[in-house]
């Protein structure tokens, strides 16, 4: 506020009168909040900056709640002792994922969106399995959450997987790892007379995948060297799995 005295000459006799005018600053106010949010949700936006608010959504509060459904632009006029001003704020909106589904074929789950995957046994994450597909190799209920943009969709339908189809007596008579335990270097034996594509897979303990190879219509004697003496010491799992079943055995490296 800037105020200022005036002296004006007036009559005859000259007299002088005070004349007081008052100027007032006009507001400038801000409008704070996120500004990018996921289809469906929320976001708070706060303006500062002025004595009482005007927002054209209506409301005369200082902060808002809004859930666009589209990109939508916000703005309020704040006022201070009789001055005016606007300020606006563009709320972006970000579709969420549809929610996923899941088909299953022998051992294989598939995701029916191609990327943004995260599968889940028992509501649990599981660490690296991030692809459209995945090999279970456990029992469990499995579900897959799908995020795009920073945006995630709701869950899939569980999956109940309640025999992965080990075979004890294929573990024993056509699996072979030597030596077990070992430094890190071994080989594996595996022998079958049935034509399929085969996975092998080494995970650790937390579940995050070291190797992986593919056998693509492959039947008869698979014999390989493996080296994974570069990662830490401890128990590993390796699984060769087809559309049908999953065999594990455990791996020592000392």
């Amino acid at each position: 506020m800037i105020t200022s005295n005036l002296s004006g000459v007036t009559g005859n006799p000259a007299t002088s009168n005070g004349i007081t005018m008052t100027i007032n600053s006009t507001p400038a106010p801000t409008i704070t909040g996120t500004t990018t949010i996921c289809s469906g949700n929320s976001t708070t936006l706060t303006v500062s900056g002025g004595d009482t608010y005007s927002w054209n959504t209506g409301a005369n509060s200082s902060s808002i709640n809004v859930s666009p459904t589209t990109t939508t632009t916000y703005s309020v006029t704040a006022t201070s002792a009789g001055c005016s001003a606007q300020a606006t704020k563009i709320v972006n909106v970000t579709p969420t994922p549809a929610t996923p589904t899941i088909s299953k074929t022998g051992m294989v789950l598939t995701s029916s969106l191609a990327t943004g995957n995260q599968w889940y046994n028992n509501g649990v994450i599981i660490s690296g399995a991030t692809n459209q597909n995945y090999t279970v190799t456990v029992n469990g209920n499995y579900t897959v959450i799908v995020t795009i943009n920073n945006c995630p969709s709701a869950a899939s339908a569980p999956v109940n997987i309640i025999n992965t189809g080990v075979d004890q007596n294929f573990n024993e008579r056509f699996f072979t790892i030597y030596p077990n335990p070992n430094d890190g270097v071994f080989t594996i034996n595996f022998n079958t007379v049935e034509k399929s594509t085969y996975k092998i897979e080494i995970k650790n303990t937390i579940g995050q995948l070291i190797y992986q190879r593919e056998l693509t219509n492959h039947s008869g004697l698979f014999t390989h060297k493996i080296n994974i003496s570069e990662y830490e010491k401890g128990l590993y799992m390796i699984s060769i799995t087809d559309a049908n079943h999953a065999t594990i055995k455990k791996v020592i490296v000392y």
